[in-house]
């Protein structure tokens, strides 16, 4: 690679509650990653950074391997944690009623196995909670 890749589309699939402790969460969190470029991407460890409302949720890395085909995609999973306080703000701004849906904003970077750098990692959307009511009736 003589020039600096473009940065892979970066989508949210999933987020995976995997441990609950009084201090702090532990989340599995789903990406995929498409590859705009017209080489593979050989792709070596990431960090993330998940704001919900503009609040801090939650963090994680993953030194994984994976390499993004030509023009391709692939999913990737990293583990990530999140404070009691951040959970308890979250589910504050949810149970007030004030609002059924929940903006995310996802940022952190890519590691790239050669040469050495990073690209930015970066999505946002918002999602529906209103479910949550039908729930409780």
């Amino acid at each position: 690679m003589s020039r600096r890749p473009e940065p892979p589309q970066v989508t949210l699939t999933g987020i995976e509650l995997t441990s609950v402790s009084l201090f702090e969460q532990s989340f599995r969190v789903k990406l995929r990653l498409q590859n705009p470029n017209n080489f593979e991407l050989p792709l070596d460890g990431f960090q993330l950074d998940l704001r919900l409302n503009g609040q801090p949720f939650l963090s994680g890395t993953s030194t994984d391997s994976v390499t993004l085909p030509r023009l391709g995609s692939a999913t990737v999973e990293m583990d990530a944690v999140t404070k009691l306080s951040g959970l308890l703000q979250q589910i504050k701004t949810i149970a007030s009623g004030k609002t059924h849906m929940v903006r995310y904003s996802l940022t952190g970077k890519i590691h790239l196995v050669r040469p050495l750098l990073s690209l930015p990692l970066k999505d946002e959307g918002e999602f529906d909670m209103s479910w949550l009511d039908q729930q409780g009736r």
